[in-house]
């Protein structure tokens, strides 16, 4: 099919080429896009938003504003450049998700998937949270995506991301809420003090002022690929100020964080209130178990524990997925977190 995107009458308009097949074609078209489908498709249309009033078999593109694989549509009289995005198809009254491929310089690209998060580019995907559409059009809780590291940090090269929540966090420049926040499946093969000043005030100043934030922001953020730090957002994340809770709550913004441990339970035990709230992720204990390689292990929240007259202490959760707290001295496992 080829869909004409542009006319007005002014006698040119552009037109993409656009098919649906069962398969990848061995030759590869440039600038032809391809939907893998066994389902036959009549209508195919492109936009930011799904259509209202879908017939079985018809094909929606997304365009998006920026990402992989631009196609520019020129015939001398109008000029396009779409980009595309998730593809879905409407089949038995629901959309699915297709595999959708273009072909760039001889090659067919993939630009959409059946899982679109595990393959999307971190550009597409950062155009997709953009496009100011509900993002569980997209993607689901729980998705996951790798991560590969430029350098090794903590012992580790690449882990696992899942999305833990849609519009939860606070953008840090005041202009709404982040539309996915990610967090690590499992924990960096090297565990970490929150501070190693054995004073017993150590906890002062809580989340903002721990070297281990400083570390998340730095070398570990800067390991991170840079097309994936090119869409992190900056957000605001809350902590008590100490241990006591004397100054009650400061604020801190972050590329790269902790979670609270209200953000993971729901609930303070071992904190003070007024840390966040929870991630659609985290139902039950099961899904807060963290594990460095097979064995699961204890792992650091960015909460302030309760006070104590002596060493501060500092809430983390344990191997079976329980909140708990110990010493901020000690070396426990990091997950991070981060916005897009």
């Amino acid at each position: 099919m080829i869909f004409n995107t542009v006319g007005g009458g002014r006698g040119g308009g552009v037109v993409l080429n656009v098919t649906r097949a069962a398969s990848l074609p061995e030759t590869v078209v440039n600038g032809q896009v391809v939907v893998i489908s066994d389902v036959p498709a009549l209508r195919f249309s492109f936009g930011y938003g799904l259509p209202s009033s879908p017939a079985a078999g018809d094909v929606w593109i997304h365009v998006v504003d920026s990402g992989a694989y631009p196609i520019e549509l020129d015939d001398g009289l109008s000029h396009v450049t779409i980009t595309l995005g998730a593809t879905m198809q409407y089949v038995s009254g629901a959309w699915a998700y297709r595999n959708a491929y273009v072909g760039v310089v001889g090659v067919w690209q993939m630009c959409s998937t059946l899982s679109p998060l595990s393959t999307l580019s971190w550009a597409t995907i950062g155009a997709i949270a953009g496009s100011g559409e509900a993002m569980s059009q997209f993607f689901a809780v729980g998705d996951k995506k790798l991560v590969e590291l430029t350098t090794t940090v903590l012992g580790t090269s690449s882990f696992e991301v899942e999305v833990l929540d849609f519009l939860h966090d606070d953008l840090a420049d005041g202009s709404g809420k982040a539309p996915i926040t990610f967090g690590m499946v499992d924990c960096f093969a090297t565990t970490q003090v929150i501070n190693s000043d054995g004073s017993a005030n150590n906890a002062s100043g809580g989340w903002p002022a721990m070297p281990i934030r400083a570390t998340l922001q730095g070398s570990i953020f800067d390991a991170f690929p840079s097309d994936l730090r090119a869409i992190i957002k900056s957000v605001t994340k809350l902590s008590s100020n100490d241990s006591r809770g004397a100054s009650g709550i400061v604020s801190a913004t972050d590329t790269l964080f902790l979670l609270a441990e209200i953000e993971l339970n729901g609930a303070t035990t071992y904190s003070y209130t007024g840390e966040g709230s929870k991630y659609a992720r985290f139902v039950s204990a099961e899904d807060r178990i963290k594990h460095i390689g097979a064995s699961a292990v204890n792992w650091w929240t960015r909460s302030p524990g309760l006070g104590t007259t002596s060493v501060d202490n500092w809430c983390l959760t344990d191997g079976a997925g329980y909140a708990t707290a110990t010493f901020l001295t000690i070396a426990h496992a990091i997950a991070c977190a981060f916005c897009v």
